[in-house]
């Protein structure tokens, strides 16, 4: 009996290597959801912060990236729920019963009797839906490795999000500066008009239009400010920091980044973006696990289901008077209609999800070369108006030198150095945007690459 018992239980839990074996070593990392931000008292007021940090922030302590990770645990467990089909049950029996009155015998007479039996025992099954097991097993998994590659992709879309945001934030910052330096200069020129307009030497047309000016350039200002707190608001929220806390950029100009060469090739990059992006690795995934799905409902039926029953104990009249008793049962079978042989239906559900899985891949493969053409596109133009803007800028510092050293010997207007003042503006505007737009050209096309960070440095 224990024999028999034993080989039940090692065909079941054999740890020898089958062909459906899960491809993954470990069980995927242990995750706890973030702390609600307002768990404890935080110290309010601005704070600096630099790229680096918003990359970490948005790795840890994102609720995106939580489900995700969650998700990815709901796939590991599906696999370990198609694995243990393999597995037998085995657990304690006790059963009692009782007849009174008539039954019939096996030669057909009725005969009025009185019986009971007890059996009190141990019992282990062992149930194999072969075709079943095997390739769902094989399925799970790789629908386990699709829920991963999600979990990366996702990861790098988070990050991508809240370094943009940081430079929109800084992109504010520089606005609010300039339109500070422009309205100092205003209110001091239409200051210095209103002192000439005193004393009768000067325009007073010239003197309103300063002013005219100086309040442009404040209402500027507040519009900037307005907009460094929506951003700072913006980026604490994907930050998921606590409210009260308001953010600013440790830079005070944003220095290039220089993540993506612009000499390199774009068929090589396009390449590289397909060898390494995780939505191409997930939809791979997923098409192999439809696959699976395919093999089992073409073939999957034709294996035979398979149980396995042993029962050893005692058994009795009563509990107190119980003799040694084994049972074994082995028994193969197949299923006819849905879900089993003849089901046509289910073998052309897998083939159109085969198919759409095909689909889905090469959708992909085009969004991607999309994605890294237009990023590359962008980046090379904004690199081209980064220089031109650098040129402005000079031009403009020169003009507004020339303009002053003109009204400083008095030939020239004061007018012609307020429009000076507003001409080097709009250049440090153009040149500031032009620099933000070619950092988050950067970082998008270091994004759709399929680049890491943490690989970067």
């Amino acid at each position: 009996m224990k024999r028999a018992l034993g080989i039940v239980l090692l065909v079941g839990c054999s740890s020898a290597e089958r062909p459906w074996d899960l491809p993954w070593p470990r069980e995927p990392e242990g995750y706890a959801s973030p702390a609600t931000p307002t768990a404890k008292p935080v110290r309010e007021g601005r704070f600096k912060i630099d790229l680096p940090t918003v990359l970490r922030l948005a790795g840890a302590n994102s609720l995106d990236l939580a489900y995700v990770r969650e998700k990815v645990h709901e796939a590991y467990a599906l696999a370990e729920m198609a694995e243990e089909k393999f597995w037998p049950t085995a657990g304690p029996i006790l059963a009692f019963r009782r007849h009174e009155g008539l039954t019939q015998g096996t030669d057909g007479a009725f005969l009025d009797v009185d019986k009971q039996q007890t059996l009190a025992g141990v019992g282990v099954r062992l149930r194999w839906d072969v075709g079943d097991a095997i390739f769902s097993t094989l399925s799970a998994s790789q629908r386990y490795e699709a829920q991963k590659s999600f979990l990366e992709g996702t990861q790098q879309s988070v990050q991508l999000e809240a370094a943009l945001a940081y430079y929109e934030l800084m992109r504010e910052h520089l606005r609010a500066q300039v339109s500070a330096q422009s309205a100092e200069v205003s209110e001091k020129l239409a200051t210095e008009l209103d002192a000439s307009v005193q004393a009768g030497r000067g325009f007073r047309g010239d003197m309103l239009g300063a002013r005219v000016q100086s309040a442009s350039s404040r209402l500027q200002l507040l519009r900037s400010r307005e907009a460094i707190k929506l951003a700072s608001i913006r980026l604490g929220a994907l930050l998921r920091l606590a409210p009260g806390i308001e953010l600013e950029p440790a830079e005070a100009v944003p220095g290039p980044l220089d993540l993506v060469p612009l000499s390199s090739l774009d068929a090589d990059l396009l390449k590289e973006a397909l060898g390494r992006r995780p939505e191409v690795r997930q939809a791979e995934a997923e098409l192999a696990a439809h696959r699976h799905d395919q093999t089992a409902a073409t073939w999957g039926p034709l294996l035979p289901e398979i149980q396995v029953d042993a029962v050893a104990g005692g058994l009795g009249p009563v509990p107190s008077n119980l003799e040694s008793t084994e049972d074994y049962a082995v028994t193969l079978g197949w299923r006819l209609g849905p879900g089993g042989l003849l089901d046509p239906a289910r073998r052309r559900l897998a083939e159109s999800r085969v198919r759409q899985a095909e689909i889905q891949m090469e959708r992909v493969r085009q969004r991607i070369s999309e994605e890294v053409l237009s990023s590359l596109a962008q980046v090379r133009a904004k690199d081209e108006q980064v220089k031109l803007a650098e040129q402005a800028v000079r031009d403009a510092v020169e003009a507004l030198d020339l303009t002053r050293e003109r009204q400083s010997r008095q030939i020239g207007l004061p007018l012609e150095v307020l429009r000076a003042e507003e001409a080097l503006t709009r250049a440090r505007l153009d040149h500031y945007t032009a620099m933000i737009d070619y950092s988050q050209g950067q970082l998008r096309a270091f994004a759709h690459l399929g680049r890491r960070h943490s690989e970067d440095r």
